[in-house]
């Protein structure tokens, strides 16, 4: 079974539609109630109420009409919880954080064969070969799961003028060339069904 994997660049609703492009994407495919798991490992354990709430939210906004049941990524459960889910969404954060604690959870990847896996930010970074690291400012090495480099926040203001993006562009674009290179601005995402690199993507 193939893996659908989407990643996105930053804010989803900073797109022009509010997000709702992107979160028709996420559950386009799937019938009957929606199960996401919400993986919040790039931030520290006390905020994840508060951001779990917010997603909520955010889905409910902009799928008015789904039926969705959304719960809340927990380590100790995390490969269970992964079995039982349509779509895993690893929201954004630190993705040093986000890597420390997937590395932790023994052989998750090996339970996504048929789900949509999302990644905002970290999580985009943490999925692809390699990424620009926006806190470190050199090229980073993710899991490898989409053998792609990315760059997310691309162009915006994230942590300006701190960011040089021509440089970035220039040294990750220098790192194995033969991969394909996504930059994803805020709003943007791209989808990449399995590891085969066709690719699609969203609008901004």
């Amino acid at each position: 079974m193939k893996i659908k994997y989407i990643l996105g660049g930053g804010i989803p609703q900073s797109a022009l539609d509010g997000g709702v492009a992107f979160c028709e994407e996420i559950v386009t495919g799937f019938n009957g109630p929606v199960k996401i798991l919400d993986c919040l490992f790039a931030r520290s354990p006390e905020k994840w109420e508060s951001a779990f709430s917010e997603d909520k939210a955010f889905f409910a906004r902009c799928l008015p009409d789904t039926n969705l049941k959304i719960q809340l990524a927990d380590p100790n459960q995390f490969i269970e919880q992964i079995r039982l889910t349509d779509v895993l969404y690893i929201r954004g954060g630190t993705t040093l954080a986000l890597l420390d604690t997937l590395n932790r959870i023994e052989q998750w990847q090996t339970s996504l064969e048929g789900k949509t896996v999302v990644g905002l930010s970290a999580g985009a970074n943490v999925l692809s070969k390699y990424y620009y690291g926006l806190d470190s400012l050199k090229v980073e090495e993710g899991f490898g799961l989409v053998t792609v480099k990315v760059i997310t926040h691309f162009r915006s203001n994230y942590h300006a003028p701190n960011i040089d993006w021509d440089k970035a562009y220039l040294e990750i674009q220098n790192r194995e060339k033969s991969l394909r290179l996504i930059t994803l601005a805020e709003g943007e995402f791209t989808v990449i069904v399995s590891s085969s690199c066709v690719w699609q993507q969203g609008d901004p």
